[in-house]
């Protein structure tokens, strides 16, 4: 084989390789079912957040209860007008972490920070009965259903229902 021929080949596998690992990283859209798609609410944040929002959007149902972790769903990934993120709660029960930060003052069930174009809908968000310190410097209670907030100086979350 000659040199020009081996090295043809290696950059026609070397660029078959880098379009495989580039495109990897799908965006989330469609309906995903949480059980179903995901194991909980977190683990679809956590994915939403690392994949990012594709083409048409994300719609995630809540179809079973759950608790939030300490501190609350973070939600940074963004969506823009045409891919917006839903979260249908169904009508389902989401309770706080039992595990807020003692002294903490921005603990949320959910967060949104910096993002833009989320909707967060028919949820039923409560107290953890086991958080019950409201004495400042120990505080143990969740301040927020759904806090927005603001990622940067020229980055705050908008947009958002």
């Amino acid at each position: 084989m000659k040199l020009s021929s081996l090295f043809f080949a290696r950059s026609i596998l070397t660029a078959g390789l880098l379009f495989f690992i580039l495109t990897g990283h799908a965006q989330l859209s469609g309906i995903k079912n949480i059980p179903g798609d995901y194991p909980t609410l977190a683990a679809a944040v956590t994915d939403l957040n690392s994949q990012g929002v594709g083409p048409g959007g994300v719609v995630f149902n809540m179809n079973a209860g759950e608790t939030a972790p300490a501190g609350g769903y973070d939600i940074t990934a963004t969506g823009t007008f045409p891919d917006q993120v839903v979260f249908n709660g169904n009508g389902n029960v989401i309770t706080a972490s039992a595990a807020q930060t003692p002294g903490s003052l921005n603990d949320a069930i959910f967060k949104i920070t910096g993002a833009d174009f989320i909707t967060i809908s028919a949820f039923t968000m409560q107290e953890n009965a086991a958080n019950t310190d409201m004495t400042p410097g120990t505080n143990t209670m969740t301040e927020w259903g759904v806090a927005l907030l603001y990622m940067s100086a020229t980055n705050g979350a908008k947009s958002n229902n």
